[in-house]
């Protein structure tokens, strides 16, 4: 029985500096995407509290059938920070390059910019990171509004700017009071907003999630959680 493209999700919090919107991310991402997954479009997996090992199995189990990866939590030039330890950039572009239908990553955390390159050399289509860090609750906005775009048929293009705009428009959140995700974090610097689009070609950018369904016996029933559930804010 043939199935259905995968779209694997990892939120991974640090009790070190806890990011209070990041169960909001994931609650609003899988709710947006649970219509596709309950078509057989898709099938959304969200991994909570990540860890390395989580990262390995779940890119060994579903090997060839990820299509997009979102990764929030801290991150850096050279790493993602998981629960356990570090995730080094390296490592992940290698696990990436592995999945030959994967065509999306998102680095949801703060200053990842960097390793956009190894991402697209490794045969990633399309990447979205960041220049600089980001305002915590406004990569919960960011990412929610950027799937629910993509989750009603718009491009990845489309989305991407449609997100922005909406964050455009919302200047009203509160500067005094500023939670980064990023590995270093400064909490006087002023918030902007630093999402790329980057491509290995442009027309990669006109990419739409999957139209093709699949049966409901080779998808299950609802979108799953994997590794434990996020945490719940605090």
């Amino acid at each position: 029985m043939k199935k259905p493209p995968l779209f694997l999700a990892a939120f991974a919090n640090s009790n070190d500096s806890w990011l209070d919107a990041l169960s909001q991310e994931e609650s609003r991402m899988r709710n947006t995407l649970a219509p596709l997954h309950d078509q057989g479009r898709i099938e959304y997996l969200s991994i909570g509290s990540t860890s390395v090992d989580d990262i390995y199995k779940n890119f060994n189990r579903y090997h060839n059938r990820i299509i997009a990866f979102h990764f929030a939590g801290h991150s850096g030039a050279s790493l993602l920070e998981l629960i356990d330890q570090d995730h080094r950039a390296a490592n992940l572009a290698l696990l990436m390059g592995m999945q030959e239908h994967l065509h999306l990553v998102v680095l949801n955390g703060c200053a990842n910019q960097a390793q956009v390159e190894a991402l697209l050399d490794a045969g990633v289509k399309v990447v979205i990171a960041t220049s600089s860090a980001i305002n915590d609750a406004w990569a919960a906005v960011f990412s929610g509004q950027f799937y629910e775009a993509l989750q009603s048929g718009k491009t990845i293009e489309q989305s991407f700017k449609t997100a922005i705009s909406y964050l455009e428009e919302r200047h009203q959140f509160n500067r005094a009071q500023v939670q980064m995700r990023g590995i270093k974090r400064n909490n006087d610097r002023k918030p902007v907003l630093p999402w790329g689009l980057y491509c290995a070609s442009e027309e990669d950018l006109n990419w739409k999630l999957p139209e093709e369904r699949f049966s409901r016996e080779a998808i299950g029933g609802v979108p799953r959680l994997s590794g434990g559930s996020p945490p719940s804010s605090m």
